[in-house]
């Protein structure tokens, strides 16, 4: 198999685990103070990975032979240099001290995300490398799902046992709130709203391995699904229900009319379930729709769309600077494609979709060539999974929350990982992306020469 060589001499799998378990095991409002406000253990994990990924590249290949195109890096180039353009842009304005201190974090912060992302595109040597770091991501979710199902049955709160060296907290340290007479929970995540979007996220990988892993393990991924659905709703989060729709609806899109019978079954028996296990959850759920119009959090969004219009009016194309439109000096914007208008103007904004659209598009090329129904349907899962993000960023300020944008950012990595081994491995040329996949018995043979003829 083509890169399987090299991939045994630089495999970022260990390091990606090490990052999942950090991420999920030490709460996300814990940071190393000297450093600010943004540098969760995670984020520094992913600063590293981004060294440790251009020293690797300049080294030589890392996984093993790369395509002619790389869609991803040039979108997360794309988005770093809008980024830099904005901060220079706004070194014109009279800004105070704090924003710019603000502003290099933000930096760094970016660096992470690439780091990330960039790392799991270019260091995962095989499928199974992949499937490994995946699947210790739908761990870690179920993980921390099933902190959260103690926390509101019991309402055990974890932040008087939460104690790490050198760690101190950005925000007050609470893990549980309270909503319409529930126990509003956030595992080990910073906020409930970052609870339930982080599942909503990985939830259709958890769908994916609990549906095609084979043998006992298969019981093991069937349990975190359960969970992770389970514990999705007790965030009470609008944010969070949405990006489970958004979930639901690309994955049904996507399966086959037998699958897509058993779901109209399994997802009513599992909205009964909760209905007999939580009686009245998911009415509250089914309220916070049905009464936008009075709920004040919904009034304070929508009155954010005047006060942002005076600074787009100032720089509306590069914006004020990245990480500069602090809450404590302004306000809460509830939009991530809100902060980023005012920030990094519209480029920053185009950017953001492009990242997210390439992602896609990745992803969707994978499962229109794969000539196996398994790799098919983990890229019709990263689809949704990259489609809740698309969708739910604009509901909160999600770029402020660690473990949201650590898991985009693996997924996004992780779909760029699966695009390049499935052209090193059936050498499928890059405008052919969405094209009619071949049947399942051709050979690599007749799949160049088909290649070839399409040329």
């Amino acid at each position: 198999m083509v890169g399987r060589d090299a991939g045994k001499r630089r495999d970022v799998r260990p390091a990606l685990i090490g990052l999942v378990v950090v991420m999920f095991s030490i709460p996300s409002i814990l940071v190393v103070q000297p450093l600010g406000g943004s540098a969760t253990p995670a984020a520094l994990l992913g600063m590293a990975l981004f060294l440790w990924w251009s020293a690797s590249r300049l080294l030589g290949p890392m996984a093993g032979d790369q395509p002619a195109m790389r869609p991803l890096h040039l979108s997360l180039a794309f988005f770093g240099a809008t980024v830099l353009l904005s901060n220079w842009a706004g070194n014109l304005w009279a800004r105070t001290p704090l924003e710019m201190r603000s502003a290099d974090r933000a930096l760094l912060v970016v660096m992470a995300w690439a780091g990330i992302a960039l790392a799991t595109a270019d260091g995962i040597a095989t499928r199974r490398s992949l499937d490994r770091v995946l699947r210790a991501l739908v761990i870690g979710a179920a993980a921390m799902a099933t902190l959260g199902l103690i926390q509101f049955f019991f309402g055990l709160d974890i932040s008087r046992f939460v104690r790490f060296p050198g760690l101190s907290t950005r925000l007050d340290l609470a893990f549980i709130q309270e909503r319409s007479g529930f126990n509003r929970v956030a595992g080990t995540a910073g906020h409930p709203i970052e609870f339930g979007v982080t599942l909503a996220i990985l939830l259709p990988l958890a769908v994916h391995y609990a549906v095609t892993t084979r043998g006992r393990s298969r019981r093991v991924f069937i349990v975190c699904l359960g969970i992770v659905a389970a514990a999705m709703p007790m965030s009470l989060s609008r944010s969070a229900t949405l990006g489970g729709v958004v979930a639901g609806a690309v994955l049904f899109a996507g399966w086959s009319n037998a699958q897509r019978k058993k779901a109209l079954i399994i997802v009513p028996a599992f909205a009964i379930v909760m209905r007999l296990l939580v009686p009245g959850l998911l009415g509250t759920i089914r309220s916070l729709f049905m009464n936008l119009s009075s709920d004040p959090s919904i009034q304070g969004r929508t009155q954010d769309y005047a006060y942002v219009e005076q600074f787009f009016a100032q720089s509306p194309i590069v914006g004020r600077g990245y990480g500069t439109f602090i809450p404590e000096l302004y306000t809460t914007l509830d939009n991530t494609y809100l902060g980023l208008v005012v920030e990094t103007g519209l480029l920053g904004v185009a950017a953001m979709l492009t990242i997210f659209l390439v992602g896609i598009a990745c992803a969707r090329g994978v499962r229109r060539r794969a000539p196996d129904e398994e790799t098919r349907h983990l890229a019709l899962s990263l689809t949704a999974s990259i489609s809740v993000a698309l969708v739910t960023f604009a509901t909160f300020d999600s770029l402020a929350f660690p473990m949201v944008t650590t898991s985009l950012f693996l997924v996004l990595g992780g779909t760029a990982a699966l695009w390049r081994l499935t052209v090193n491995e059936y050498g499928y040329a890059i405008p052919h992306a969405w094209a009619t996949p071949p049947p399942p018995a051709a050979g690599l043979k007749t799949l160049l020469s088909a290649t070839r003829a399409k040329r």
